[in-house]
């Protein structure tokens, strides 16, 4: 699994400083000895190199989608602008012109509703006047 690979990792990490430090703290150092302590130090860092590349990777893939995000972000900005003004431009207008024809229709409405009140008079005047004349 991935955690006992990591604390093997660890163990040898540690293990290898403590070599590295025994080599280092004897009173002769010799050349074969730095160089097997360069090479214990440079295998110890690899592990610290690829998570620096690992941590650029995420960065750089972070920075890529900033990007992107911050792209469309703008584009849906301008096209909230596009339809306000479309709105501004055509359908204010459009609601202005079914405001004047409901107005029309409530006008129409009421004129058809005193004609009819007209009929209706008329309709019993008439039947009056038949009811006079006996015909009715």
């Amino acid at each position: 699994s991935a955690s006992s690979v990591r604390g093997m990792r660890l163990r040898s990490v540690n293990h290898s400083r403590k070599m590295s430090m025994a080599l280092l703290s004897e009173n002769t150092i010799s050349e074969e000895k730095v160089c097997e302590s360069i090479q214990i130090l440079a295998r110890s860092a690899a592990p610290i190199r690829r998570c620096i590349g690992y941590l650029q990777n995420n960065f750089d893939k972070m920075k890529k989608e900033e990007e992107i995000w911050s792209k469309e972000a703008y584009n849906w900005s301008e096209e909230k602008q596009k339809l306000m003004s479309k709105k501004k431009t055509e359908i204010n207008p459009l609601l202005a012109e079914i405001q004047a024809v409901e107005d029309q229709i409530i006008e129409t409405n009421k004129a058809v509703a005193e004609k009819m009140e007209t009929i209706a008079r008329n309709h019993e005047w008439i039947q009056g006047q038949w009811k006079r004349m006996g015909v009715a």
